[in-house]
Order: C-alpha cells, then sequence, then structure tokens
C-alpha cells in the first residue's frame, strides 16, 4: 500500500511539473527583457487605439448634435464647424491648433465642407493692419453669410466646437475659445 501511494504522488509530481513548466522549464523561462518590452508596446499601442477609438465614436456624434442643437442642415453644420476650425488653423500656433485637430475626428473634412475665405477681406483687413485674429472673425462672418447663416448663430457654432472639443481635452478647448471668444 505504501509503494502505491508513493508512486501516485510521484505520478502527481509528475503532472503538476508538466501543467506548470518543470523544473527545466522554469530555469529557461526567465523574463526576456525583449519580450517585457514588446509586451509593454503592445499594452500602450491597445489603449491609444482605445482612446483614438472613443475619440472617433465621439465623433460620430458631433455633427447630428449640432444640427439638433442648432435647428441647422447638416451642409451648414459640417460647414460651420469648419469654417470655426479653419479660423482656429489660421491664427494659432501650429502646436496649439494640433491639439484641437487631434481631439475631432476629420476635422479636415470639416474645413474642406467650410465655404472659402474671402481674400478681399483678407486683404483689406492686412491693409488696415488687422491682426490674423480679426481677419478670422471676419472671415466667419462671411463664410457664415454664404452658408445661408447670420453672424449670430456663430456663438451657438463656437459653443457646440468647444464643448465637444473639452470632452476630449480642456487644453484644447480652451486654445478654441480663445479664437472664438468674441462670439460667445
Amino acid at each position: 500500500m505504501l509503494y502505491g501511494a508513493h508512486s501516485q504522488a510521484g505520478m502527481l509530481d509528475d503532472i503538476l511539473d508538466w501543467f506548470s513548466g518543470g523544473d527545466e522549464t522554469q530555469e529557461t523561462s526567465k523574463a526576456d527583457p525583449e519580450s517585457e518590452t514588446s509586451i509593454m508596446t503592445s499594452a500602450v499601442k491597445s489603449a491609444t487605439a482605445a482612446a483614438k477609438s472613443a475619440t472617433v465614436n465621439a465623433g460620430l456624434g458631433f455633427m447630428p448634435k449640432v444640427v439638433r442643437a442648432l435647428g441647422v442642415t447638416e451642409k451648414q453644420s459640417k460647414g460651420g464647424l469648419g469654417a470655426i476650425f479653419m479660423a482656429a488653423s489660421t491664427t494659432l500656433a501650429p502646436e496649439d491648433y494640433k491639439l484641437i485637430s487631434d481631439t475631432v475626428p476629420n476635422i479636415d473634412s470639416y474645413i474642406a465642407a467650410a465655404p472659402p475665405t474671402n481674400q478681399l477681406v483678407g486683404g483689406a483687413m492686412n491693409l488696415l493692419g488687422g491682426s490674423a485674429k480679426a481677419t478670422a472673425a471676419a472671415n466667419l462672418v462671411t463664410q457664415f453669410n454664404d452658408l445661408g447663416l447670420g453672424a449670430d448663430t456663430i456663438a451657438g457654432f463656437s459653443q457646440q466646437a468647444i464643448d465637444f472639443v473639452k470632452e476630449q481635452s480642456p487644453e484644447a478647448s480652451s486654445k478654441l475659445m480663445g479664437v472664438v471668444s468674441e462670439y460667445l
């Protein structure tokens, strides 16, 4: 009977060694720094992708929300937001604008939907010694008029854009607020 118990204990040890990798495997399975780095890199990439996915998903509801909130058409919504983002791109330092563009999925499609700026307005503002911000403000009024919207709607669009950007990055929203503050 003692032999049978010892034999079963030996067999149990063999089974446990097999599942755990055994003594031989344990000696060779010390942590490989390269594989740990690879695992960390993979985890960071996954977290970054998840954050981007959350931003994209938030962006999908952005334009319909503006349409509902302001009672405008989809074309007016996209064009008005694009005009605001265009004003930000022309008045902010590149690194400040990047904060905004990183928070708005497909920001270039919004800018492309904005009516073109009026070169005469920009030229006149430059001749009068106007700043880039003053030129952008004058262009915003012209662009909103081209969309069939009055200058009085710029405030609503500005607030919608600021609120959306703020959900993603409070720092970026403060940069955008600096661009459109005179309309709020």
